[in-house]
């Protein structure tokens, strides 16, 4: 069950300045070694056992980044355990949902806060344009954060009018335990989009970062724990797909998959969980597909495609 992007990997620009080179430096001299690369577990980085690791690497400069401890069966099942039992037994889903909110506007504020060192890290880790990152994905993260805790305010009990004098209350009831697989090519961005609305329903997760690209999501994992989650909300495990990934989606405590990838990998997730049935959502295959009809400016067209793809 290889890593899989949403759609290919963005090429690297080819108008790379020595200002752009000096920045990758920094990333590599100071950003990354400031990381802590092991799981993230019940709220702190937890040491692997085993010397499984694997190399990530620079796709500009081939540069070996990091040696990122990888994650296997064992410390997969132990990073759900502390989700099962923070879904169980913890606060998190008996919360109000205006303490939920205020833990993600609390987490959104660190991204903001920590903007420019997460664009250079995500830029450098993925091969991507840093204006492009700057400009979107580390926004796009922020406002899906911001976004979802608005939408937790909505998530209490509804009282409803109903005829006849009755009583009747709307009930959101969060699903459980969550298993996230993200892609390569905008990790810190989709990673925000497959938890935000998790938490703020109420449920707990385990994040099952790219092999390619892993970084970024080790610097989130840091803001959390900033933010005042409780322990064994937010988990994170890295490696590859076919032995961290698949450990992850298999394991019957998962009450919900999602993932963001090739039509073959969601296939296989598919079939291995057929016999517990988790609520999954896939999002496959494709390559920013856009629609051309007889009546559109083909420059802009052609220029907007080029934009998406590459930018």
């Amino acid at each position: 069950m290889p890593d899989e992007p949403g759609d290919r990997r963005h090429q690297v620009s080819q108008r790379s300045s020595p200002s752009a080179m000096q920045l990758r430096s920094r990333v590599a001299g100071t950003v990354v070694p400031g990381l802590d690369l092991r799981p993230y577990v019940s709220g702190e980085f937890v040491d692997v056992r085993g010397e499984q690791t694997i190399a990530v690497v620079d796709p500009m400069t081939r540069q070996v980044l990091a040696e990122m401890p990888e994650a296997g069966p064992g410390q997969v099942a132990v990073a759900v355990a502390a989700a099962r039992d923070a879904f169980d037994s913890g606060p998190w889903p008996r919360l109000p949902a205006r303490e939920r909110a205020a833990a993600l506007e609390r987490l959104a504020d660190a991204v903001e806060r920590n903007a420019e060192t997460l664009a250079l890290l995500e830029a450098t880790d993925t091969g991507k344009v840093l204006a492009g990152v700057r400009g979107w994905d580390i926004p796009q993260a922020a406002a899906a954060f911001r976004f979802y805790a608005r939408l937790a305010l909505e998530l209490d009990d509804v009282p409803l009018s109903v005829a006849g004098g009755r009583s009747v209350r709307l009930v959101h009831t969060p699903v459980g335990v969550c298993a996230a697989v993200i892609p390569w090519n905008f990790p810190f961005a989709c990673t925000a989009w497959k938890v935000a609305p998790a938490l703020a329903a109420g449920c707990t997760v385990v994040v099952k970062s790219p092999e390619r690209a892993p970084l970024s999501a080790q610097a989130l994992a840091r803001l959390v724990a900033e933010a005042g989650f409780p322990p064994g909300v937010v988990n994170l495990v890295a490696g590859r797909g076919e032995t961290t990934g698949r450990h992850l989606v298999t394991d019957p405590r998962v009450d919900a998959i999602t993932f963001t990838g090739s039509f073959a990998t969601a296939r296989s997730i598919v079939e291995g969980s057929l016999r517990r049935l988790p609520r999954t959502v896939l999002e496959l295959g494709g390559k920013g597909a856009t629609l051309v009809f007889d009546d559109c400016d083909l420059d802009a067209a052609v220029a907007g495609t080029l934009d998406a793809a590459f930018d």
